[in-house]
């Protein structure tokens, strides 16, 4: 992850403008932030049963393959 102010825990509650303002600066990656998107789900998805499929593979390439545009 990249260095930050933001906590992994963290950067999930932060909206889609902050976390593109985040990413624009430099202070993190896509990679970072979908890293942090998965553990969260991780954490809560046999509680809350949100998503029917999930490719968490298929979110680390995309969010590499974003993060070297």
């Amino acid at each position: 992850m990249t260095t930050t102010s933001i906590s992994t825990s963290e950067i999930y509650k932060q909206d889609v403008t902050e976390l593109a303002a985040l990413i624009a600066g430099g202070e993190l990656t896509p990679s970072d932030v979908t890293e942090a998107f998965i553990q969260r789900s991780e954490a809560v998805e046999g509680r809350v049963k949100a998503f029917t499929t999930i490719d968490f593979d298929s979110a680390r390439a995309q969010a590499e393959e974003i993060g070297r545009a």
